[in-house]
């Protein structure tokens, strides 16, 4: 209801009438109230001062009314500060931590570029240690997420680990360049050996099932998957078609609890291969090709000469060591006359011969009757040793080459490929230099290589160069030295004892203290369960070095509100590897019962952690101010310089008025309340003692050190001697005012906005606000207060109907914006909107802390005791908009293109949403049709709205779930529910394209 107007006049009234008014008193003088001469401004200021008069008489029924709320309640409520945390950071160059006291100043940029004060609640030791990571481990199926800090803290999990996350890739590596290096049409078969059958069987089963166990191989940058099988009790790994392994197979273990406690006492790899054909032949260094006359090659072409070279080149099969490597020429033979050969004629005639001379050479065979083979060891052709059959060709049908492919052989580049190299040389040739008959020219028309290790001697078999076992993000490389060692362990076994836990990285020991960690829970449930942990830090006691408790202080209640942990620096720290990380550590492990750690239950939240976090709250403490009075008069009155006032305390200097004994009894009793100060003789100088404020002087004795504050305009105001003390004294300036500044809602900044010191700190790198600030309040309203009173006559802090419960939180608790109450089954569903929107986890709970302290005394004691009501959050839908929208030119384009989104946003805000924008209440839902309609008063008068689409998902933690869900509603009250924007998909489009 708003005040009754008394006078109505205004300034164009004012100025009017003093035109009319003129006319008669000076008829030659015409008022120029734009360019005013002498009498026109002496006009303009008799307006402005009689329209102060005007205000002045206006405002009494409104300080009437203020007269009436403080016959009920002495005053309004004032303005209340914001709180939050924020977090110090020293630069990587400090070499020392830094203290600071409480009351060290930051400062944040308000609404209007205004400077907004806050101050530190405690001192703080800030260290130069940094967070380098945390590492989440979960012991149960030992997976692994590890969390860099970034510009707002470090955030993590708490204790548990989603499985899209876990980075523990916890497996093994086969390392050889000789054995792995593998082309399709090539089988790898492993062979291991454990201390115990049953293992044996476990480890085999376990690397041939998918699901517990996958195989990959890189072929350049690319990975691919490598099926294994279970044959013969080993381990068979086909090389996909179109792959190629080059040195290295990769098995991850998926479930790292399969593969533990399983030891290796010997591994062994073989080789099997199908008919292959070799990489490369060549003739003299020339590449052969297949004869279209004959469909064959020509291995030493088809005139043969003494050290004519037959070269197979072989990358994957001749670079095994110690295996036995078997050729298969199919071959046949193609007899070539000599005179083909050559061009000169056998014989030379002449016209008169003698009958010896006229007898024709004798026909032979020219074929090539032994070859040696070598291969290319690096330096030269060294001689391999073969089957005796090696060493001649046959004139028909299979031949069979075997050797035992040596150590020492090495690629080269013959002709145009680099491999792996043997050769057959011509030794020697039958009947090279006959002149007649024919030449045997072998040909081969299939050559085939290939390799079974698998029914090998003992002494043949192949262990891979190097085994590498990861877990914990750490890789320990077993050479081949080293796998001569029984017992193998594939995974190393879990912390002892320990089933979850927090492991935190630290660039540097800590040091002094106390340590100070800032905490920020999001919770992805409702789920508001508290944690029970503990912390430890990894350290040497009594020459001792492992995992050691820390007694540190929760002021987060179990990881359930902002807040902060507490802690003493422990003793010698000591660096140490975990997780592939060389630091100084810290944990967090949860406990459970009394006699040992367990499993706790999923508690459903992250944690933001930040270091050297300090509590803060948003004023301005300025220097005391110093005040004297001429003489004893009633209701003194003081105006301090700055306005309008959070706290105040006022000193008075008593001495000379109260005596040495009386003072002594009076710190006896109020330690706290006196200030006695004295010189280097022992003389008191002053005996400064407290007064304590009040709401007003009402009811109170004479002789009470009492004030009241005008925290609005700054004015303290002591009693008359009748209610309440006069203060005096004829020291100067005995009066001593310490005051601050600060309250309402312009200390409520969002995250990262606090990062000015007023001071400064010797390498700070950064200060912030990882979070927003909460529960800055403006000083009341008097309407609010009226209701407020109203309603208190009515139900008197008894609550007999929800309205009464609402009523009641509403008037005690003012960081409210909305309450709704609902009753089913004879328990009482209490819902509460913070006046934020995001709001502060630490700023519901706190509220619910405050609701329930508040409903203690008004709820009937059947109802508070047997705890037959509960206070919750309001259920977010989500509502999401699809849509086209059109416009008719470009520059309408890029106007909604910016716009909508805007729009869609500030509309289903909680607080200021909807087309007035006087936000939503608890349990009122728009439907589509009033969504449609508010969509078409939004609009702009270039768009046209097309293909409107709405989707509503109830926001359960960090999951949205169609409101359509029919499992969902049964759980779900929409009587408690308050819409929030969603994901929006707007297409903008130009008419006509």
């Amino acid at each position: 209801m708003k005040p009754k107007i008394i006078d109505q006049k205004t300034q164009e009234n004012l100025l009017k009438r003093i035109e009319s008014l003129a006319k008669s008193y000076a008829p030659d003088w015409r008022p120029d109230f734009d360019q005013p001469d002498f009498a026109s401004a002496l006009s303009l200021i008799f307006k402005d001062m009689y329209l102060e008069q005007i205000e002045r008489l206006n405002r009494l029924p409104q300080k009437q009314r203020r007269d009436i709320v403080n016959l009920l309640d002495p005053s309004l409520i004032r303005p209340s500060a914001s709180k939050g945390f924020v977090s110090f950071m020293l630069n990587e160059s400090a070499v020392q931590g830094h203290f600071i006291d409480s009351g060290f100043q930051l400062l944040a940029e308000g609404p209007d570029e205004t400077e907004v004060y806050f101050e530190t609640t405690k001192p703080l030791y800030i260290s130069d240690a940094r967070i380098e990571k945390c590492f989440v481990y979960t012991h149960e199926n030992g997976w692994l997420s590890a969390h860099t800090p970034q510009s707002n803290g470090v955030e993590f999990p708490l204790f548990e680990i989603d499985p899209s996350h876990n980075i523990n890739t916890a497996g093994m590596t086969l390392d050889d360049s000789n054995w792995l290096n593998l082309r399709p049409g090539m089988r790898l078969l492993i062979d291991f050996e454990t201390s115990h059958e049953m293992d044996t069987r476990r480890l085999m089963e376990g690397l041939s099932n998918s699901a517990k166990a996958q195989f990959t191989a890189n072929s350049g940058e690319e990975a691919f998957l490598l099926s294994a099988d279970l044959i013969d009790n080993r381990i068979c790994i086909e090389v996909p078609k179109g792959k190629h392994i080059n040195g290295q197979i990769h098995c991850q273990f998926l479930d790292l609890t399969y593969f533990r406690d399983i030891d290796v006492t010997g591994l062994v790899l073989h080789i099997q291969t199908e008919h292959l054909a070799p990489q490369g032949l060549l003739y003299n260094d020339i590449p052969l090709e297949v004869s279209k006359k004959h469909r064959a090659i020509l291995p030493f072409g088809d005139a043969f000469n003494v050290f004519d070279v037959f070269m197979i080149g072989e990358d994957e099969l001749f670079t095994k060591p110690g295996a036995e490597v078997t050729l298969e020429f199919k071959v046949k033979t193609f007899l070539k006359t000599i005179e083909q050969v050559g061009e000169a004629p056998l014989v030379k005639w002449r016209n008169i011969m003698h009958e010896s001379e006229l007898r024709e050479p004798e026909e032979k065979r020219i074929r090539i009757e032994s070859i040696t083979w070598e291969y290319w060891n690096g330096t030269g052709w060294t001689p391999l040793q073969m089957n005796p059959e090696a060493y001649t060709i046959p004139e028909e049908g299979m031949w069979p080459v075997t050797f035992i492919c040596p150590q020492d052989i090495q690629k080269a580049i013959f002709g145009p490929m680099e491999c792996a190299y043997i050769r057959a040389r011509i030794k020697k040739v039958e009947n090279a230099f006959a002149p007649l008959g024919e030449t045997a020219v072998p040909m081969f028309s299939k050559v085939n290589v290939h390799i079974d290790t698998s029914q090998q001697s003992q002494q043949c078999l192949a262990k891979p160069q190097a085994l590498i076992l990861k877990s914990n993000l750490e890789t320990n490389r077993l050479e081949y030295k080293d796998l001569e060692n029984p017992e193998i362990e594939l995974l190393p076994p879990p912390d002892t004892g320990l089933f979850k836990a927090v492991y935190i990285a630290l660039s540097k020991p800590l040091s002094k203290g106390p340590i100070r960690f800032e905490i920020s829970p999001v919770f992805t449930d409702k789920s508001d369960e508290k944690a029970l942990f503990k912390m430890q830090y990894y350290g040497c006691k009594s020459g001792r070095e492992g995992w050691y408790d820390m007694r540190h202080e929760d002021e987060t209640d179990g990881f359930t509100m902002n807040g902060l942990i507490s802690f003493m620096a422990p003793e010698t720290m000591k660096e140490t590897r975990r997780f592939n990380a060389q630091s100084y550590w810290l944990r967090i492990i949860p406990i459970g019962t009394e006699n040992g750690m367990h499993s706790p239950q999923n508690y459903s939240r992250n944690i933001n952690l930040r270091m050297n976090g300090i509590e803060i709250t948003q004023q301005e403490t300025l220097d005391a101010e110093y005040f004297s009075t001429a003489a004893i008069q009633p209701g003194i009155t003081l105006r301090l310089s700055r306005a309008p006032i959070l706290k105040a305390q006022v000193w008075v200097n008593e001495l000379g008025s109260i005596s040495d004994a009386q003072a002594t009894s009076y710190k006896n009793a109020h330690p706290n309340a006196i200030r006695i100060e004295k010189d280097k003789s022992g003389e008191h100088t002053g005996i400064w003692i407290r007064w304590q404020e009040v709401r007003s002087f009402s009811d109170n004795h004479p002789s009470k050190r009492i004030f009241t504050l005008d925290a609005k305009e700054g004015i303290i105001t002591f009693g008359d001697g009748k209610h309440g003390k006069i203060p005096h004294s004829d020291l100067p300036e005995f009066i001593e005012v310490d005051y601050a500044l600060g309250g309402g809602t312009n200390g409520n900044v969002g995250p990262l906005q606090i990062n000015k010191a007023i001071s400064g700190i010797p390498f700070l790198e950064s200060v912030y606000n990882g979070s927003p600030t909460w529960g800055g309040l403006d000083g009341e309203w008097t309407q609010t207060a009226e209701k407020r009173i109203s309603q208190y006559i009515r139900h008197r802090n008894i609550a007999l109907s929800t309205a009464d419960i609402t009523a009641i939180i509403m008037a005690d608790i003012r960081d409210i914006y909305d309450v709704r109450v609902t009753a089913q089954q004879g328990r009482l569903s209490i819902s509460i909107m913070p006046d934020t929107y995001p709001y502060q986890t630490s700023h519901f709970f706190e509220i619910k802390s405050r609701v329930k302290s508040v409903l203690e005394t008004a709820l009937s004691h059947t109802v508070y005791e047997q705890q037959r009501y509960e206070v919750i959050p309001p259920v977010h839908i989500a509502y999401s908009i699809n849509m086209d929208v059109n416009v008719t030119t470009a520059s309408d384009y890029i106007k909604a293109l910016s716009a909508w989104h805007d729009r869609l946003d500030a509309y289903f805000h909680p607080l200021r949403g909807g087309v007035l924008e006087n936000g939503w209440s608890i349990g009122t839902l728009p439907d589509h049709t009033k969504v449609l309609t508010d969509l078409g008063h939004m609009m702009e008068g270039s768009e046209r709205i097309e293909n409107i689409m709405i989707q509503r998902h109830i926001i359960l933690g960090q999951k949205k779930i169609p409101l359509t869900h029919k499992h969902i509603l049964d759980q779900i009250d929409l009587k408690h529910a308050i819409p929030v924007s969603g994901d929006h998909d707007i297409r903008i489009r130009i008419s006509g394209k």
